[in-house]
């Protein structure tokens, strides 16, 4: 330790290296206590007092001391203390920091409580991960800007921080100060500063005047988290420019409010790049925050961005950008313009912004789980782009599409489809029947491909040429949309859609795994199931290997097997009695066959010659079809089916070991003492054993077949409906089958009711009959139908296995219009015109009991369904009314089927294109709805209305506001749109007709709050109609809900 003395005058005193005692003496003194602990006396006069580095002791004496705290790096701490300070005399020199206020030196200012208990104040300030401070002994309440010196900087300054712990200071000009690395503290003070945290957790102070706050992106540290301490609105900016962002409704979506301890609400806006995260804290409400506290980029050029490989916040400007977000779980914002937005590998939220912007579900195949999603989907603007997967069609597009409910009950969208096992799915926030072809971007591929999968889970798509699509292995979805497609799943478990056009769909041999694959959309008479590869020539030998399926997986399922591993297919929803030759594609060999299976099951199949088939060890099944073939079915239970020509089964021992027995024209043969099993034959003439041949006469079969029938279906209870199976021939043995039905149109438990079991035909009859019964109803809807299928005869063979039951619809939709009673009963055109009240009135005091027709005939609808008079007469009624006397129902003209209100509501395209205007609803139905196959009904504006008080209240008879409500939410909520008409309400209650007229708004609440109570009819033919038809009878009990 080193003692310095001072002399009696002005003297200027520097420590060592190490611990010194520095003693000023008289004089005003500049005591430098340099390194060490150094312990510095200032004593008389006005001295200045600079400890230095490490943990120094000031004690200025008397006089008016000065204490400097400066920046110090060549000690980790550096903490003096000021044993004397005395206000109103001393002060403390901070001006070497660049502090120029007493706002900013109170922020590094805390209170203390010393050892003897009495209150300090300790000053404290970091660089370069340096810390100095200095303790003086006074209350920090107590201190005033007169007991500093401050920096006097007036011009603007450009300060940058260094990789450690900073506090940087600005002066009274406009100041920028950067951070840089780790935790800094910013202190703008006067004047318009510019404050840019850098990376790392750093707090901004930005003092007087206008500020600049920048949140930027940083990728140096994990998370660089920002707190704004003292932001002003209307005063302050916090600027995002360099971000990109361009709105502050893109703002809006990187921002969410956080409470603190003391209940206070901040604002945290968060971005990521490269998964790096960036953060700023703001100390004001997020819903107080308006644009105008944010410096935005105004980039008006289209911009081509793309991210890392990790977590990033992508932001597009005004022009038509495009954001493609990389890896990681990216937020891609396109904001104005025309935007194009490809999310990448993981789960990345997409969000479009202003403009017509497209979505790109596309195929990744470098992250097991690919699922993204649309957060401002907009139809009739926006556009999910599908054409990179091949898809060409919506069909196929809503194959891949199911429905879902967020989390505040609305309706969602979720596309998926998989590629090399890696899933890829778009998650869209419309209802998925609400969704129109319009909402996408297809492929136009109209060249033929030839598409193989990979050796994982594929989906692979067709376009509108003639395309083959193999599957691979994997679990795989063939979707062969447009043209004459041929579809092979491969192995394990596919999916094929053959989609339109005449599509071949090849069932193939399992040789390393078991295939099951589903034909979901079979249509007889236009596709095929191509059997020629396994080798099977003959419908015959297809139906012995095919069963009907039901419950969840309803069809006819065909099973091949080759070395004990099966291969199936199953038709969907198509049954087997229905199927003939003519779906399918056989072999065509001619050529001697010479076939020996496995050590396993399996099906061997013959061709047109004479094939020597031998099954070897398992339950195999051998079939010889056409040609004189010789099965010998080896070790296990056979099935030998001979087919045509004259057939041989041949066994490996002496005739005397097998047991032979005949039941129903069914030939089993018993190995009884080696290991030939039991062989079952079918159409097999000759027995070979080793000593002897046996011949063995075929006896022939009658055929069974099944026909359907008729019945209307009645109001109430049950109707029968009958199923004949007959025989071919009288036999003389008991014949019997398996009976079941399935619904065609008509549903099990609703419109009939299920039958199933085995029935007889006894001997020396023909025929029996199987009786279903048909529930009763009053719905209004079209004939139904159902099948009868046989199957598992015993004692004949199969015909026909599967006929068409029909139940006859007797209901009636229900109204009375002024329009149609008007056009069906022509004297009362010429009497009343067009005054519908006249005409009402006439019905209620003479129409009603004369019988006359109420229904049947629509102005609009006529005009609909006939163009030419909709060219010559427009939407005319007197003119159209008139025709239709005059001409039209005399030749045969539709006259109904169409309504311009329920068109466009069930049509919201047309609506957002149309509104409410007729003609231009009419024109479209003409020129493209009716090929298109449009819904044309099941919407009513006034039924929705009175069906639907709540609605009735808010918009009473304003049809353009009940038709958007029934887009927008009344369809996906399942709301009533049918079933309530107010003329009919007021024709079948000649009271109200009285009171009301036809004031519809009146009869609607009426209705509302009375009539549906009283259980008025509101939507019903009256008796003497319903006479017209034989059902008055029922007429008491039939209530009609169209709404079901």
């Amino acid at each position: 330790m080193s003692n310095i003395s001072g002399t009696a005058g002005n003297d200027s005193l520097s420590g060592s290296s190490s611990d010194d005692v520095i003693s000023g003496g008289a004089g005003n003194d500049t005591l430098l206590g340099g390194n060490g602990d150094d312990l510095l006396l200032g004593e008389a006069g006005n001295d200045r007092l600079v400890g230095g580095a490490n943990a120094d002791t000031l004690t200025g004496g008397s006089g008016a001391d000065l204490f400097v705290l400066e920046r110090q790096r060549s000690y980790p701490y550096n903490n003096d203390l000021v044993t004397d300070f005395t206000q109103g005399e001393d002060k403390v020199d901070v001006s070497g920091l660049g502090i120029t206020s007493f706002d900013t030196l109170m922020i590094l200012a805390k209170a203390q409580q010393a050892n003897d208990g009495s209150q300090v104040t300790v000053i404290s300030t970091n660089y370069y991960n340096y810390a100095n401070s200095m303790q003086i002994t006074v209350n920090r309440t107590q201190l005033t800007a007169a007991d500093f010196v401050f920096a006097t900087t007036q011009t603007a300054q450009s300060i940058a921080g260094t990789t450690g712990d900073d506090d940087l200071f600005g002066g009274f000009g406009n100041d920028t100060l950067t951070g840089g690395d780790n935790n800094d503290r910013l202190f703008g003070d006067a004047g318009n500063d510019r404050l840019v945290g850098g990376a790392n957790a750093d707090t901004l102070y930005g003092g007087a005047g206008n500020d600049v706050f920048v949140l930027e992106r940083q990728t140096g540290y994990p998370y660089n988290y920002d707190t704004v301490a003292d932001f002003t609105q209307g005063q302050d900016k916090i600027d995002v420019s360099g971000l990109g962002i361009n709105s502050f409704t893109t703002l809006a979506l990187l921002a969410s409010s956080q409470q603190g301890t003391d209940g206070t609400l901040t604002t945290l806006i968060s971005t990521n790049y490269s998964n790096y995260g960036n953060t700023l804290s703001v100390g004001i409400n997020l819903s107080l925050l308006t644009a105008a506290d944010f410096i935005f980029a105004t980039s008006q050029a289209s911009q081509t961005i793309t991210g890392t490989s990790g977590m990033d916040d992508l932001f597009g400007g005004t022009g038509n950008d495009t954001l493609t977000g990389g890896g990681g779980n990216d937020r891609l914002f396109g904001d104005a313009g025309n935007d194009r937005l490809v999310g990448g590998a993981n789960a990345d939220t997409l969000y479009g912004g202003a403009g017509n912007d497209v979505f790109v579900l596309e195929r990744q195949s470098d992250y097991p789980y690919n699922y993204d999603t649309v957060a401002d989907f907009t139809q009739g603007q926006d556009k999910i782009d599908v054409s990179g997967l091949g898809i060409v069609s919506l069909d196929t597009l809503m194959l891949i599409s199911s429905s879902g409910q967020a989390a505040d009950g609305t309706q969602n969208t979720t596309i998926s489809t998989n590629y090399s096992g890696y899933a890829n799915s778009l998650l869209v926030g419309v209802n998925r029947n609400l969704l129109i072809a319009t909402d996408f971007i297809f492929s136009g591929n109209s060249t033929a491909q030839s598409l193989t999968g990979t050796s994982n889970n594929d989906d692979l798509f067709g376009g509108l040429a003639a395309d083959t699509l193999m599957g691979g292995t994997g679990d795989d979805r063939l979707f062969g949309d447009a043209g004459n497609d041929r579809l092979v799943g491969g192995m394990d478990d596919d999916t094929l859609y053959g989609g339109a056009g005449n599509d071949v769909f090849v069932l193939e041999k399992a040789t390393s795994y078991w295939n099951d694959d589903v034909v979901a959309d079979f249509t007889q008479g236009q596709d095929k199931i191509d059997l020629s590869s396994l080798g099977i020539r003959s419908f015959a030998s297809l139906l012995e290997l095919t069963t009907q399926q039901s419950g969840n997986s309803t069809g006819a399922l065909i099973t091949t097997r080759n070395e004990g591993r099966d291969s199936t297919m199953l038709l969907s929803g198509v049954n087997k009695g229905l199927l003939t030759a003519a779906d399918f594609i056989f072999s065509t060999e001619s050529n001697p066959l010479t076939l020996t299976g496995s050590s396993s099951e399996d099906d061997l199949f013959g061709g047109a010659g004479n094939d020597t088939l031998s099954g070897a060890n398992g339950n195999d099944r051998l079939f010889g079809d056409a040609g004189d073939d010789r099965l010998a079915g080896g070790a296990g239970n056979d099935t030998l089916y001979g087919g045509d020509g004259t057939d041989s089964a041949v066994f490996s021992g002496a005739r005397a070991g097998y047991q032979i027995t005949t039941n129903n024209g069914v030939l089993t043969v018993t190995d009884t003492s080696r290991t030939d099993g039991t062989d079952v034959l079918y159409g097999v003439e000759r027995l070979i054993f080793s000593d002897q041949t046996v011949t063995v006469d075929v006896p022939v079969l009658p055929t069974l077949s099944i026909t359907g029938t008729s019945v209307r279906e009645g109001h109430a209870g049950t109707k029968v409906l009958s199923f004949t199976v007959s025989l071919s021939d009288v036999s003389s043995q008991t014949t019997s089958f398996n009976f079941a039905t399935q619904g065609l149109t008509a549903t099990t438990g609703v419109d009939f009711q299920a039958v199933s079991g085995t029935y007889s035909i006894a001997a020396g009859s023909r025929s029996t009959v199987v009786n279903v019964l048909v529930n009763g109803d009053i719905t209004v809807e079209g004939n139904e139908t159902l099948t009868g299928i046989i199957s598992q005869p015993s004692g004949a063979t199969l015909a026909t296995s599967a006929a068409t039951g029909t139940i006859l619809n007797d209901d009636f939709q229900s109204a009375f219009s002024a329009d149609a009673y008007r056009a069906l009963n022509p004297d009362l055109f010429y009497a009343f015109g067009n005054d519908d009240t006249a005409l009402l009135r006439h019905y209620v005091n003479n129409g009603r009991g004369e019988g006359r027709a109420t229904s049947g005939f629509d102005a609009e609808a006529y005009a609909a369904q006939n163009p030419d008079l909709f060219n010559a007469f427009g939407l005319d009624k007197v003119a159209l009314t008139n025709h239709y006397l005059y001409a039209g129902k005399a030749e045969g003209r539709l006259a109904e089927g169409f309504d311009a209100l329920a068109y466009a509501a069930q049509n919201p395209d047309l609506y957002a294109a149309f509104g409410t205007n007729h003609a231009a609803l009419v024109n479209h139905y003409i020129y493209a709805g009716k090929a298109e196959g449009r819904v044309t009904g099941g919407f009513d504006a006034e039924a929705y209305a009175a069906l639907n008080p709540d609605l009735f209240n808010a918009f009473g008879l304003n049809t353009e506001a009940l038709i958007s409500h029934y887009i927008n939410y009344g369809r996906g909520e399942g709301r009533s749109a049918i079933g309530f008409d107010a003329e009919t309400y007021a024709a079948l209650n000649p009271d109200l007709f009285n009171i009301f007229g036809l004031n519809h708004a009146a009869l609607i609440n009426h209705y509302i709050y009375a009539g549906k109570a009283e259980g008025r009819a509101a939507y019903q033919l009256p008796t003497p109609a319903l006479a017209m038809i034989g059902m008055a009878e029922d007429a008491a009990s039939i209530s009609y809900d169209l709404a079901a």
